[in-house]
């Protein structure tokens, strides 16, 4: 099935290609922290995909598709640090 392209589900409800394939955005700058999100992420789902960056400059970045976030998938959530080095995440929010 092609991304965009929605199929029909048991229910009735159209269900979008990408449900089978989330994408999940996390701006964590601790890397012990990141791979326990992916490894607690592949043993409940293995089909969420954790991207992470590590701070909210490169979140901006990847959001906007800039720079080496050129091809970067829209996220289905985005998880976020509140205690991020440059921009805290509380700024992030406002």
């Amino acid at each position: 099935v092609e991304r965009g392209r929605d199929r029909g589900s048991a229910s009735g409800w159209p269900v979008h290609a990408s449900a089978m394939a989330r994408v999940v955005l996390y701006v964590e700058d601790e890397p012990a922290d990141a791979t326990l999100a992916r490894e607690a992420a592949a043993q409940v789902d293995p089909a969420v995909r954790i991207e992470v960056v590590e701070n909210a400059v490169q979140a901006f970045e990847f959001l906007d598709r800039r720079g080496r976030f050129a091809g970067a998938p829209v996220p289905d959530a985005i998880v976020l640090d509140l205690n991020l080095p440059i921009i805290g995440g509380h700024k992030v929010l406002s």
